[in-house]
């Protein structure tokens, strides 16, 4: 097979003694461009000759009559099996298999699969057995492409073989194959096709397995409502037919969700379940992926030292297991942390390592994601050039994978860097772009996100009716579907929109919802905006103590350079006092030096 072949197995298929074939292939070696290949390929096959060019080899090879090639096939066949004995076979299990299906006919000599054929049953069982194996070694080794041939390929044997159950399994292992190279197009219709035969044939199991993948892709969509009924319909097959680590996988799906809309404590609940029975199981891919949730409740909650303490423990178990996907998840989730925590370098490290293991599995995806994320980093640090670079390259790989939800994240994000910038026309466009694929893919979540941000542009333009327009759409759709975090940000927004429309009863009373759910969420940031929009709207309404009290605690307390900045400037424009303004001065400047935020260039060019 391929352009590599065996002095010492030819030998031994033609009965020819080796040094008698030896002088012949000195001759060879001239007359069609042989070369003697230094390395060992196989442990008993030594000698190892290659033709410099395909066609060459194939040419020798066509100059033989069919049924000749047939009986090389079937003699190469009898010796493998005589130099590979037993389980040992499985070592060359491509080269094998291979020759074995040509032989059997169940196979042409390109490879293709002869459903036309009247194949021997147990040959095709045979044969099937090695492209089990194959299949599963090529998704070990992230040979995605070839992964998905070689599941066609199985998919069309079972089919021969009258195997419903092996061809729905199969079929199932596609979609996932899909999903780690963006073809997402072809996963709903794979699925249902799937449940429907299950359901047939009253296949429990791969029933319930075809509701759960039902349910993770209505998650990717935001689809929270809809995820959770799937979720819920393969928990109760799971639970009927004891399978365990099924359960624990749905009671991880539920968390994931509990986690976008930001009910950390139910979250909580469901992954100390799936963590139990991930235990007595000895499911280490379940451990992993409950503390590795867990850790991300945490950096939500902006506890960082916990969250690192559950990502260590994920990447320990995923890196004894060889999950590399798992690896390039909880890396990612690393370097997200210390972006939250501004050490930039150590994000952009982190990160850095998410795309080479990406790179190396081939999942074009998470490719897509790190190299976001990156851009992320380069946008903390206001360096909105090479953030840009990155987000143009996730834009281009979530095009060409046809991810809808990474193109939509990329022109958001485009989007935020022209805000920045104070180009909030070509921010608009980017926005009403990301907004109209959110629509088209039913993505609620990046929908709240897309008219929230819509809405702080309009506000900075000075244009109240349109941010109004924009705040109150947003809240409804963020309570909509229950994601707290959104919901929270969005009110915040509406509550400065208020305040400076000078409805500041009004702002009081939302501010107060705002905080609770802060509070709920303990979203440290909120919390604080909070707390200066309220003493800001008591100030507006006459309580005129000069300085604000509470104020001045908060600023007592704080060791963070952009509250002291943002407290200072608050004091300064309640009380006009010189002292707050140069504090406020000198911490927009040290703050601007090193990112060069427009928010920041602004209030120094307001305090100079």
């Amino acid at each position: 097979q391929g352009s590599d072949f065996s002095l010492e197995l030819i030998s031994a298929i033609l009965e020819i003694k080796t040094f008698k074939l030896s002088t012949k292939m000195n001759a060879l070696q001239q007359k069609y461009s042989l070369v003697l290949k230094s390395e060992t390929v196989y442990d008993k096959l030594t000698k190892i000759y290659n033709f410099t060019h395909n066609l060459v080899q194939k040419y020798i090879y066509y100059q033989m009559s069919e049924d000749f090639r047939l009986d090389l096939h079937s003699a190469l066949v009898d010796t493998l099996e005589e130099f590979f004995e037993g389980e040992e076979i499985y070592k060359v299990a491509e080269p094998y298999s291979y020759h074995f299906g040509v032989a059997n006919g169940i196979i042409d000599e390109n490879g293709k699969l002869q459903i036309e054929n009247e194949i021997e049953k147990e040959s095709l069982k045979k044969y099937l057995e090695f492209q089990k194996y194959l299949g599963k070694n090529y998704a070990k080794e992230y040979r995605n492409d070839e992964t998905v041939q070689k599941y066609l390929e199985i998919s069309e044997i079972a089919k021969l073989l009258n195997d419903k159950k092996l061809e729905i399994d199969f079929k199932l292992k596609l979609s996932n194959i899909y999903h780690l190279l963006g073809k997402r197009k072809k996963i709903v219709p794979l699925l249902e096709v799937c449940l429907k035969e299950s359901k047939k044939h009253n296949f429990r199991k791969l029933e319930g397995d075809s509701y759960f993948d039902l349910g993770k892709n209505s998650f990717n969509k935001a689809d929270y409502p809809k995820a959770i009924d799937f979720f819920a319909k393969s928990l109760k097959i799971y639970e009927e037919i004891e399978d365990k680590k099924g359960v624990q996988k749905i009671f991880g799906g539920i968390s994931t969700i509990h986690i976008y809309k930001g009910n950390f404590d139910k979250a909580m609940e469901y992954l100390k379940k799936q963590l139990k029975i991930s235990e007595e199981i000895g499911d280490k891919g379940g451990i992993a992926g409950a503390v590795g949730n867990m850790g991300v409740i945490y950096l939500d909650k902006g506890n960082f030292d916990k969250a690192m303490e559950y990502f260590a423990q994920q990447l320990k178990i995923n890196e004894e297991i060889g999950d590399k996907s798992g690896v390039a998840l909880v890396v990612g989730n690393m370097g997200i942390l210390y972006l939250e925590k501004d050490d930039y370098d150590k994000a952009i490290e982190y990160l850095a390592q998410q795309l080479k293991i990406n790179e190396e599995i081939g999942n074009r995806s998470g490719i897509s994601t790190a190299v976001g994320n990156m851009g992320n980093v380069y946008y903390g640090q206001s360096n909105y050039d090479r953030a840009m670079e990155c987000y143009e390259k996730q834009l281009i790989i979530s095009e060409e994978i046809g991810d809808k939800s990474g193109i939509s994240t990329a022109v958001g994000n485009m989007g935020n860097i022209y805000f920045e910038k104070g180009n909030y026309d070509k921010a608009i466009e980017y926005l009403a772009q990301q907004l109209k694929i959110s629509e088209e893919t039913g993505d609620k979540r990046m929908v709240a996100h897309s008219v929230g941000n819509m809405g702080n542009i309009y506000t900075e333009k000075g244009d109240y009716v349109n941010a109004m327009k924009c705040c109150n759409k947003a809240i409804a759709i963020s309570e909509e579907i229950g994601a707290k975090p959104i919901l929270c940000y969005q009110l915040n927004f509406k509550t400065q929109l208020l305040f400076l429309l000078k409805k500041y009863k009004e702002a009081q009373n939302l501010n107060a919802e705002r905080v609770r759910i802060a509070e709920e969420i303990d979203n440290k940031e909120l919390i604080f905006k909070g707390k200066i929009i309220s003493e800001k709207i008591n100030f507006a309404l006459g309580n005129k103590e000069n300085p604000p009290k509470q104020l001045l605690k908060i600023l007592s307390k704080s060791e963070n350079g952009e509250e002291k900045a943002t407290l200072n400037y608050e004091l300064w424009k309640m009380t006009s006092e010189g002292k707050y303004k140069t504090e406020a001065l000198k911490f927009y400047q040290e703050l601007y030096s090193k990112t060069s935020k427009f928010e920041y260039k602004k209030r120094i060019e307001e305090l100079s």
